[in-house]
């Protein structure tokens, strides 16, 4: 069964590449075709300054929207060192939203 399938489907592949090397053959009458390439400039996209200065956009915005918006963190440590060297450490912590 396995030997008949492969068999078949052998058939079928070169059918399929005898189709397509038939249909690919030039007829005998001759046809004439007639091109006409015309340049258009397109619009404003086509040029390269657009893209630069969109680009240039985007990046202002990207950087502006990642990096603006945080907060600021400060610590301070303040050590004191008192009578019979005793020492005081005091750290504080503060955040200011921006």
């Amino acid at each position: 069964m396995k030997q008949l399938l492969y068999r078949l489907s052998a058939l079928m592949l070169l059918v399929i590449v005898n189709l397509t090397a038939f249909a690919q053959e030039s007829s005998t009458t001759t046809s004439t075709t007639k091109v006409d390439i015309t340049t258009d400039t397109g619009g404003f996209f086509n040029q390269p300054w657009v893209w630069v200065v969109g680009g240039i956009i985007f990046f202002i915005l990207l950087f502006a929207l990642i990096g603006g918006g945080g907060s600021s963190y400060r610590r301070t440590k303040t050590v004191r060192r008192g009578e019979g060297g005793c020492r005081s450490v005091t750290e504080t912590t503060t955040s200011e939203d921006i």
